[in-house]
């Protein structure tokens, strides 16, 4: 009776998150069961994301089994305008024009996300209407998106920051390369994978361009998020479309990587100015505060040009600081290598050592120290011994060789006389 009355209680409480949510239940299934949603991964103001398990099909020579694969169903959702049926889970408020141009675009997203083939992208695989609303399916990531992680660990290593951001630039620079901006690059927007490496989701504000560069929609350049988007990024003006908005936004998400914090909006970066003193507070090296300066200018003219020209500086591992350990708050003296940027910079010689006249003091006569004159007087004493020393030497030879000649002189007069 007591389990009962707990599950019955558990019940009521999924039921009532999911009324406030207004999210698909637990064990819901799609497109004629072939996915059955689990758990909401997140929630947004233009769709629900939820972790499905798919049933496939392997086949092999010797016969074929089924098995489970995790997916994630992405479900295009309007929380301001839109309600689901209690008992039929359709979407209401789905019958206008607003609705409509928008799960429009939704489609588009999947559309375009599913001719996109790099690793740093989610795939695309599926997508399908049912409940008066579209559905895309996509690769799930397990791991958790950048964001979760960067308030788990307070803020990243540079070290780690450094391929984080060589990961991420090299994804935008293959969207950009297919014409395709994706206009809301942010720490929630990356998932990390298991092994930690990063992947863009949420392709809703991204816009395709044909090969003249004029939009293929009509539609205009989304606001953004504040903090990661740039100025121009709402001025609604398609002719502001260019990769230095997305350059800007990574330029950001390198800011709250390296500091923990939101960076802050383009509007008091342009009153105030860059707050590179808060990177150099952190302990992040002038090396890369450098580079996220300038890929947060107010003025799109002074940001890198392209994703290349930024992750140029970024990959030359040698100019980064090479982390110790991998503990961020850790004090270590950083070596860098030469600043970015300032490419007509003379590099100085370190300036030698010179060394002054010795010290003179207050008893300077002829600019000698204390008791330099007892000194010399003592000097020309013993000089004196030794001259005298060298005399007695020279006697004391002369007498010796004396001697041996009256000796000598001696024994020939005897052997004169003896003969």
């Amino acid at each position: 009776m007591r389990q009962h009355t707990v599950k019955t209680i558990d019940s009521t409480k999924k039921y009532i998150e999911h009324m406030r949510n207004k999210t698909l239940l637990q064990g819901t299934t799609l497109k004629g069961g072939k996915y059955r949603i689990e758990r909401v991964l997140g929630q947004g103001s233009f769709g629900i994301t939820y972790l499905a398990s798919c049933s496939v099909k392997v086949e092999g020579e010797l016969g074929q089994m089924s098995a489970n694969i995790n997916v994630a169903v992405k479900e295009f959702f309007m929380s301001e305008i839109n309600n689901r049926n209690e008992d039929s889970n359709a979407v209401e408020g789905s019958t206008g024009e607003l609705f409509a141009n928008y799960c429009y675009k939704f489609r588009r997203e999947a559309e375009n996300m599913a001719k996109l083939r790099h690793e740093g992208i989610v795939q695309v695989s599926d997508v399908f209407d049912e409940n008066n609303t579209a559905y895309y399916v996509m690769q799930y990531i397990d791991g958790g998106s950048l964001d979760s992680y960067i308030i788990k660990k307070g803020r990243l290593a540079e070290s780690e920051v450094v391929r984080l951001t060589s990961e991420i630039g090299d994804a935008l620079h293959y969207l950009h390369s297919k014409r395709m901006l994706h206009l809301d690059l942010k720490p929630s927007n990356v998932m990390l994978d298991k092994n930690g490496h990063a992947h863009l989701i949420d392709f809703g504000l991204s816009k395709q361009y044909d090969a003249t560069g004029n939009p293929e929609s009509s539609t205009s350049v989304g606001a953004g998020t504040p903090g990661y988007a740039p100025i121009e990024q709402t001025t609604h003006n398609d002719s502001t479309f260019q990769p230095t908005i997305d350059i800007y936004a990574l330029g950001a998400t390198m800011f709250k990587m390296l500091t923990g914090q939101r960076p802050p909006e383009a509007s008091d970066i342009l009153n105030e100015g860059f707050p590179r003193s808060l990177l150099l507070q952190k302990g992040v090296s002038p090396y890369l505060a450098t580079i996220v300066e300038k890929a947060m200018s107010p003025q799109r003219n002074n940001r890198y040009a392209d994703i290349e020209a930024m992750l140029m500086p970024i990959g030359d591992k040698s100019n980064i600081i090479a982390d110790i350990d991998d503990d961020p708050t850790s004090f270590h003296a950083p070596v860098y290598g030469p600043p970015p940027f300032h490419e007509n910079r003379q590099r100085i010689a370190p300036t030698p050592t010179v060394y002054g006249p010795p010290p003179v003091f207050e008893n300077e006569e002829n600019n000698k120290r204390p008791n330099e004159n007892e000194n010399d007087e003592d000097d020309k004493d013993d000089e004196n011994n030794g001259e005298n020393n060298v005399y007695k030497k020279i006697i004391a030879v002369i007498a010796i060789a004396i001697v041996i000649m009256l000796l000598l002189v001696f024994v020939s007069i005897f052997s004169e006389l003896t003969h």
